[in-house]
């Protein structure tokens, strides 16, 4: 008894580890994540970005969502998420826009998942420069650094 009414007239607020009421964190995230309310893990991780085969830590079924964060070359970063990727080798598309005054330029690459490897598809620019599209295969564009699991 004693301690349950300490815990509640303490002057500074402290964390209560979870057995005492608590969560044991000092972030919503931490707490979410300790409560597994939302789990995430990090299944793949290269800080110089790839755009070729990829091994995850654990099978992408084991996740609600998928979280694939990539760059263009060395700039701009983005993510995307997928939901529900617990179909047999689902393909998604990674996509990248930027507009320069009239000019229009847009990146795309699709990728495959199957169980721990994710399968790289083949890179597509097209712009479109003075009115005029155009548009080739161009490796080395989308480079994926970062791949995380939501479990819920």
């Amino acid at each position: 008894m004693g301690e349950a009414i300490f815990t509640r007239c303490v002057n500074s607020p402290s964390i209560l580890p979870i057995g005492k009421g608590g969560t044991g964190a000092n972030t919503a995230w931490q707490a979410r994540t300790n409560l597994e309310v939302e789990k995430i893990t990090n299944l793949y991780s290269n800080s110089s970005g790839t755009n070729g085969t990829i091994t995850l830590s654990q099978a992408f079924t084991d996740f609600g969502a998928i979280r694939v964060y990539y760059r263009v070359n060395e700039g701009e970063r983005k993510s995307e998420t997928f939901f529900n990727m617990g179909v047999s080798s689902p393909s998604v598309q990674l996509n990248h826009y930027n507009t320069n005054g009239t000019n229009i330029y847009m990146r795309a690459v699709p990728i495959t998942f199957s169980n721990k490897t994710v399968t790289w598809g083949q890179n597509a620019w097209f712009w479109r420069e003075n009115g005029t599209w155009g548009g080739s295969n161009s490796a080395g564009q989308i480079k994926v650094y970062r791949i995380n699991g939501y479990a819920y």
